[in-house]
């Protein structure tokens, strides 16, 4: 216990390291960051084009977001798992929830299994579960330590993910590179050589070369904006993903263990809703509903 906060200096009454506010600040950035932690794999695989600025090391660089991100997740792991320790809980992140009744009070090796699986989704619950016990840590001789190294990771997570809208990809220029624009932009000035190209032209080039083209669901998700699809990219995925499952969107191959879906017929589905046409013995089409 100390007099005063460890780490703003505030008056402190009962038994604590770090004061209420401080606790609660944590709260908030762990809470943000609880909804922002799943962007952070499609940053690092490079299917997001990260904002300009040091902490991201410019627009297609993410050897140094990579750093910071691995950094931050850790963080967030270690002390969590300090946590679950310091209150006889087991850390599990990868499993999935056992079912099955849980006695209140008993000595059943099942029923201690089922309470250790406590959390089953990974980084987003360990966010949510440190955000409901910073009172807790703060309580904890190594609270006034893992308080701002906790938010110091949540700030580091906000700044890869939730970071300004670069553009969307219209198309390809003559010079070879990559057309960025801004939503709702009519032209877009190659950043190469200076050409200006007309927006929807590009688009319409672009998705003639992409049609015939295999895409894992990540990478059209990331090419369904300029194409008018609602929603954000993990959206996007997600719906593409559970579409394929339900045999929607067929899989034309696999890379890397990763399905394999043609962007044409993707993008049409995606733009219909999820229904598409077949046609039945007569000849004639019917809807094919999701």
């Amino acid at each position: 216990m100390a007099d005063s906060c460890l780490i703003c200096d505030r008056a402190l009454s009962g038994e604590a390291y770090a004061c209420q506010v401080c606790a609660g600040q944590a709260t908030t950035w762990l809470t943000r960051a609880a909804g922002l932690v799943t962007e952070v794999e499609v940053t690092l695989s490079g299917q997001a084009v990260t904002g300009s600025g040091a902490s991201s090391g410019g627009q297609g660089d993410l050897t140094q977001v990579t750093r910071l991100a691995n950094a931050a997740l850790i963080q967030l792991g270690t002390w969590a798992w300090i946590l679950a320790r310091s209150q006889g809980r087991k850390l599990v992140l990868h499993q999935g929830l056992m079912r099955g009744p849980v006695c209140p009070r008993c000595a059943h090796t099942s029923c201690d299994a089922i309470r250790d699986l406590w959390r089953p989704e990974w980084m987003p619950s360990v966010c949510r579960y440190l955000a409901a016990n910073t009172h807790a840590i703060a309580l904890q001789p190594w609270g006034h330590e893992a308080l701002p190294k906790l938010q110091e990771a949540c700030r580091t997570i906000e700044r890869i993910v939730d970071r300004p809208d670069p553009g969307v990809l219209v198309g390809l220029c003559a010079c070879g590179k990559a057309l960025y624009g801004l939503s709702g932009a009519a032209w877009v000035t190659c950043r190469e050589c200076g050409q200006a190209w007309d927006v929807q032209t590009g688009r319409d080039a672009l998705r003639a070369r992409l049609d015939a083209m295999l895409m894992t669901p990540a990478e059209i998700a990331s090419l369904a904006g300029p194409f008018g699809i609602a929603g954000s990219r993990e959206q996007i995925r997600k719906r593409i993903h559970r579409w394929k499952e339900r045999g929607i969107i067929a899989i034309r191959g696999i890379r890397n263990g990763d399905p394999l879906l043609q962007v044409g017929e993707t993008l049409t589905t995606l733009a219909r809703g999820g229904v598409t046409v077949d046609a039945d013995l007569t000849g004639s089409a019917r809807p094919k509903a999701a």
